[in-house]
C-alpha cells in the first residue's frame, strides 16, 4: 500500500510539470566553504653520513680539514615546519655510542655542536664559536628546498686542532636531531676516527749562547741549556720533543759546534 501511494504522488508531480512550462525551479545544487587544519607530523631523520668534499664517505677526520655531515630529513608537513636541525660531533673514550654522552658546548677537545636554524636567510652556527679552531664553513653549508617534504641538510665544518686523537678504543660519534617545535627525531653515525695533529712554533728567532766550552754536551739540565728559547707545542694526542740542528753551526773566532740529534 505504501509503495503504491508513493508511486501515485510521483506520477501526479510529473504530470503537473509536463503541463506547466512556465514554472520556475530552484537551483538543484549549492556550494559551501570551510576550513580545516593539518595535524602536526613528526619529522624523520633517516640518515647521517660523514663525507669528504667529493661526497665520498670517510671514517677518519683530520683536524683543520673540511668535511661535510649530510643529514637526511623528511617531514609530511614540509621541511618548512622544522625549527632546527642540530648535529653533535663528539669524542667517546670507550667507543660505544650513547647519545647521552654527547658533548656540551665548551670543551674544544671533545667536540662541538652545529646548528641549522629555519630563518631568512638560513642560519648556520657552531658552539663553541669563540676561542676555538673548530669552524663551521657557512658558505658551503646548504639546506634543501623547504617547500619539499625531504632532503639533505649539509653541515660543512673543520675539526679543531686539539680535537682529541682517537687512540685505542676511543671513537668519535655524530648525532643529529630534527626539531619542529613539538616533536623531534634523531639518528647517528658511530665509530669515526680523529687523526693525530701537531704543530710546533719557535718563538725565538735567534739565540746567543755566549762562550761555549769545547766538547760540552748539549742537553736539558746542562750548562748548554738556554732558558730564553721559547717553543710552543700543540697536539691533540701524545708527542715527544726532539731537537736537532739543520746544519753545522760555526763559531767565532774559530772552531765549530755540532748539535747531535
Amino acid at each position: 500500500m505504501k509503495a503504491k501511494w508513493l508511486l501515485s504522488i510521483i506520477a501526479v508531480i510529473a504530470l503537473v510539470l509536463s503541463v506547466s512550462p512556465d514554472i520556475a525551479f530552484a537551483a538543484e545544487s549549492g556550494t559551501s566553504t570551510g576550513t580545516f587544519g593539518c595535524g602536526n607530523s613528526a619529522p624523520n631523520v633517516s640518515a647521517v653520513a660523514l663525507v669528504d668534499l667529493a661526497d665520498v664517505g670517510v671514517t677518519t677526520m683530520t683536524p683543520q680539514v673540511e668535511y661535510n655531515i649530510k643529514v637526511t630529513v623528511s617531514d609530511a608537513n614540509t621541511l618548512d615546519d622544522l625549527d632546527t636541525v642540530k648535529v653533535w660531533i663528539y669524542y667517546d673514550a670507550d667507543g660505544t655510542f650513547n647519545s647521552s654522552q654527547k658533548v656540551d658546548p665548551g670543551n674544544t677537545q671533545t667536540g662541538a655542536v652545529l646548528t641549522w636554524t629555519n630563518a631568512t636567510p638560513d642560519t648556520w652556527t657552531i658552539d663553541p664559536a669563540a676561542s676555538t679552531t673548530w669552524a663551521i664553513v657557512g658558505g658551503n653549508c646548504s639546506s634543501p628546498a623547504l617547500t619539499g617534504s625531504s632532503g639533505n641538510f649539509q653541515f660543512h665544518f673543520k675539526a679543531g686542532k686539539v680535537a682529541t686523537e682517537s687512540a685505542g678504543a676511543s671513537e668519535w660519534h655524530i648525532y643529529a636531531v630534527a626539531d619542529d617545535g613539538t616533536v623531534t627525531d634523531d639518528a647517528y653515525q658511530e665509530g669515526r676516527e680523529m687523526a693525530w695533529y701537531g704543530e710546533i712554533t719557535v718563538n725565538t728567532a735567534t739565540v746567543n749562547w755566549g762562550s761555549v766550552a769545547a766538547g760540552m754536551d748539549f742537553g736539558e739540565d746542562t750548562d748548554s741549556e738556554e732558558g730564553s728559547i721559547s717553543v710552543t707545542y700543540l697536539a691533540n694526542g701524545a708527542y715527544d720533543e726532539k731537537i736537532a740542528a739543520s746544519e753545522t753551526w760555526t763559531g767565532a773566532p774559530s772552531g765549530t759546534a755540532t748539535i747531535i740529534p
